[in-house]
């Protein structure tokens, strides 16, 4: 695959934006416990900004759907994705604050997050219907579970009515994910996802286990994506599965990396990939996101996954 241009088509994104406080701390703190650090750093996050963000660095068309608080946070963001290229449908709600992310970083790069919704709770599917009807009409619809679930089912209906392809990133975790059946094409989720919407409490014990189950959830979607972190990621789909090895990089941070998939996923199907290279693409994307602190900060540009990818660098 060649990196994006001008002409490929639009991907419009459904999701969240959040202002993100990422603390280094060497564990968590224990139940009556303060642990001080000597500072913070503050980023922009949201799942659906995150992943909108790496579409827009890997030169697709992008339009953003969500919400933010009257607040001056709020105002930074959308002026910050407007940079990036990005057409904004975003509403600004009285009476609620933009999104707040708190981050836990372990010393091997690992996170933990706190998320507090604010505007992103007050994402209604009447906005979603006016914005997407108004909104140039995209090739892809991509969206997460940081926006309320009727939302998310709005999203996914208008896309089946204009016969558009799209994608859920089924994260955080609900519990009445039934409702999704049948609107998605593509189903991602990370390991601890699948299995709550298998409803299954212990973990397969190898990569054969995660496919099997991966299957087993394509009663949601045709298109399963289970990614497995250090593990690579697994597919199931109606051409049979496949295993994505991962990539082998010293990681600073994952902040952001799983979203960095789903990001660089969506562009390369956007632009008609096949599913392997989809995935290539992605498993790259992801890992070097993690070389750097912070989500956003750290997302590659086209030229460092899709040439990379198809050259089989890395």
């Amino acid at each position: 695959m060649t990196a994006p241009t001008s002409t490929n088509p639009n991907v419009t994104v459904v999701g969240s934006l959040n202002t993100d406080f990422t603390v280094r701390v060497e564990r968590l703190p224990r139940p009556g416990e303060t642990l001080c650090v000597p500072d913070a750093v503050m980023s922009f996050g949201g799942k659906g900004a995150n992943q909108a963000v790496q579409l827009a660095r890997l030169g697709l068309p992008v339009t953003f759907v969500g919400a933010v608080g009257a607040d001056d946070r709020g105002r930074e963001y959308v002026d910050r994705l407007k940079l990036l290229g990005m057409e904004m449908h975003v509403a600004r709600i009285d009476g609620a604050a933009t999104g707040l992310g708190f981050v836990h970083c372990m010393p091997d790069g690992t996170v933990s997050s706190t998320v507090i919704a604010g505007a992103n709770a007050r994402v209604t599917a009447a906005m979603i219907d006016e914005a997407l009807t108004e909104a140039p009409r995209p090739a892809l619809i991509l969206t997460q579970n940081e926006v309320p679930t009727d939302a998310v089912v709005a999203a996914g209906r208008w896309a089946r009515r204009h016969q558009v392809l799209a994608v859920i990133n089924a994260a955080p975790h609900v519990s009445n994910g039934d409702e999704l059946l049948g609107l998605f094409d593509y189903f991602i989720v990370n390991e601890e996802e699948a299995l709550g919407y298998a409803g299954r409490n212990r973990a397969p014990q190898d990569v054969a286990g995660w496919l099997g189950l991966a299957e087993g959830l394509r009663r949601i979607a045709p298109n399963v994506v289970i990614t497995l972190g250090a593990q690579g990621a697994v597919y199931a789909g109606p051409g049979g599965v496949l295993v994505v090895p991962a990539r082998r990089v010293d990681a600073v941070d994952t902040t952001g990396a799983g979203d960095s998939f789903v990001g660089a996923l969506c562009g390369a199907l956007a632009t008609d990939e096949t599913i392997e290279h989809a995935l290539e693409c992605a498993a790259r994307a992801g890992a070097m996101t993690t070389l750097g602190v912070g989500a956003q900060e750290s997302m590659p540009e086209a030229g460092q996954v899709f040439g990379a990818a198809a050259a089989g660098a890395g």
